[in-house]
């Protein structure tokens, strides 16, 4: 058997396209990759204008969606036959695209995976029909589309003998994360520990700009101006290797999820791979097989009692066990592929 051509179209969010790549490469598959652009005109796109207003604009959007696969899809680097189409998401999905892969090739598998939900960011399910399967990590869209589940992959880190953070917590803010990253800040310096709590605001201009639009001309709520200048948000994100280190080297990893979603965020995905104790507001993570309150605390309000609690969880030692290990080791990077590409519904 020949080597498979793979085209990978996916989303740039933390670098997750890269180790998706560097797995398949390293399981012997020739991957060519598009990035899946997020077009604020697309009226399926739940944070565009024109939301809710599909039969106005859905047409001329259309239209010039196919130019582009047109143009793309001429490129010498994207002529061949491919063997699986894997779509992460599929915010720039076209029916041009599956006429044309399968016009090279009529035997292509479609897979598409979504780490986003239906309801807090794209009507993904309009292109359910064009895939052979369909997965989620979401559990409501499992529920009310049919389709399976599989939470977001981890990779293998580099394990380190030196922990030197108490808490690690970053991530780009939304209203729930300030509430329980605060919590958490105020819990580590109150009790003197050694942490990192971050969450991630744009730059000053951009910050305005976006803030300008969302309350006057979008009329909808954005982020409150004065917290643009709170001490737990920061302008930056870590590099990745920065990020692994640091995880690594804490004893507690903070996770949250939006309103919208309840399935396991790739930050609590890694932390679990990783071994580490996680502190998350998720409720959901209680009805997964590999849950064990010694690994995971759910936060559920913001008291006094909570802070004692959290305190014990920090200081009450965890070691996973074999039976956690192999549950959590199907959605290892490598397991995952396989399981989600050369596994028939």
């Amino acid at each position: 058997m020949g080597i498979k051509n793979i085209l990978l179209i996916a989303p740039d969010v933390g670098g997750f396209y890269k180790d998706v790549i560097n797995e398949l490469i390293r399981q012997g598959y020739n991957v060519d990759y598009i990035w899946d652009r997020i077009y604020p005109e697309d009226p399926d796109f739940v944070h565009s204008p024109y939301f809710n207003q599909v039969e106005k604009y859905k047409k001329k959007f259309l239209i010039k969606l196919k130019e582009e696969w047109e143009i793309l899809l001429s490129k010498s680097e994207y002529s061949k036959a491919y063997d699986i189409l894997f779509v992460i998401d599929g915010k720039m999905i076209h029916p041009y695209l599956f006429d044309t892969l399968k016009k090279r090739n009529p035997n292509i598998k479609s897979i598409n995976y979504l780490f986003d939900t239906t309801r807090g960011n794209y009507r993904f399910n309009i292109n359910f029909k064009f895939f052979d399967k369909v997965v989620t990590y979401d559990q409501q869209d499992a529920k009310e589309f049919g389709i399976d589940m599989m939470p977001i992959p981890w990779t293998e880190s580099k394990k380190t003998e030196t922990i030197s953070l108490s808490f690690f917590a970053l991530g780009a803010y939304n209203p729930s994360r300030y509430d329980i990253f605060s919590f958490i800040d105020k819990i580590s310096k109150e009790n003197d520990l050694s942490s990192y709590v971050k969450l991630y605001v744009q730059k000053r201009k951009l910050f305005l700009l976006q803030y300008f639009i969302n309350t006057f001309i979008l009329r909808r709520s954005f982020i409150n101006p004065h917290i643009y200048y709170n001490k737990v948000v920061v302008h930056k994100f870590l590099p990745k290797e920065e990020f692994s280190r640091m995880m690594m080297e804490s004893e507690v990893i903070v996770d949250s999820i939006a309103p919208s979603q309840d399935g396991l965020t790739a930050r609590f995905t890694w932390a679990l791979g990783a071994e580490k104790k996680i502190i998350t507001n998720n409720k959901s993570v209680r009805t997964y097989d590999f849950y064990t309150p010694e690994q995971i605390y759910v936060i559920e309000d913001f008291s006094s009692k909570t802070e004692q609690e959290v305190l014990y969880f920090l200081n009450n030692r965890y070691i996973m066990t074999s039976d956690v290990r192999q549950k959590i080791a199907t959605f290892r990077m490598d397991n995952w592929i396989n399981n989600l590409l050369f596994t028939h519904q």
